[in-house]
């Protein structure tokens, strides 16, 4: 019974001070729902969205994503491979065909970032990644150049070639395998081959650990990134 007293006073109390908050987030919620309501995906509950289906050992996690993928938006022409997914009360749309992603890619108006970037924010501040409005377009401006196909075409030979390396070395391995070493080689030796340095397997090992290490906490941050916003349901009950 004090338990239960206790909860109710909590909740009360947090009703009557963030009662605003509520009420937009719930009007906010109101519209994203409906804005949503066609949209293909995992079925949802109230407060707790798709969560309870999550599964939380990484690689079934990651296989239960596959899933997903494959039975909301490869196999669905209708909605031009958009799904959606509710983590809690935040609606994630995913965007897995051409046809879908290329309107925001060239929008001049959509650019600005969701919340689960004020992260990075923190750590880098706000450059073309996590800025908007007039400082985006300054920043864009200045990178288009850097960008510019001609310039591009001056690497494709070294893509080509580190490609082909990574096909032939997959080819060797037979049924269920880690890509991640395979990627994160082929990666290095892309970067260093256009960087003008030594190929990855002429550095020194001390260099080669560092550059694991730093790899490791660069994914580590990122996955983060995406553990911050279930953090709430991750460590309840659920």
């Amino acid at each position: 019974m004090v338990v239960l007293a206790v909860f109710i006073v909590f909740t009360v109390y947090v009703v009557l001070v963030f009662h605003r908050q509520i009420i937009q987030l719930w009007r906010l919620n109101r519209q994203c729902t409906k804005a949503l309501m066609d949209l293909p995906g995992p079925p949802n509950l109230p407060i707790i969205g798709a969560a309870h289906l999550f599964k939380w050992n990484n690689v079934e996690f990651a296989c239960q994503l596959e899933d997903w993928a494959q039975q909301y938006i490869l196999s669905d022409n209708k909605y031009c491979g958009l799904a959606k997914v509710w983590v809690g009360p935040v609606p994630l749309v995913f965007c897995g065909k051409q046809e879908s992603i290329k309107p925001i890619l060239e929008s001049n108006t959509i650019i600005t970032k969701p919340s689960q970037y004020d992260i990075i924010s923190k750590w880098i501040g706000t450059g073309l990644l996590t800025s908007t409005n007039e400082k985006w377009f300054h920043r864009r401006k200045l990178l288009t150049s850097t960008f510019h196909f001609n310039i591009l075409q001056g690497y494709q030979e070294i893509f080509a070639v580190q490609g082909e390396i990574l096909v032939n070395l997959i080819a060797k391995e037979k049924g269920f395998f880690d890509m991640f070493p395979y990627i994160k080689r082929c990666a290095l030796d892309i970067i260093c081959d256009n960087r003008k340095f030594f190929r990855y397997d002429q550095y020194s090992e001390t260099l080669l650990v560092t550059l694991k290490e730093v790899l490791y906490n660069v994914t580590t941050i990122v996955l983060y990134m995406f553990s911050y916003t279930l953090s709430v349901i991750k460590h309840s009950s659920l």
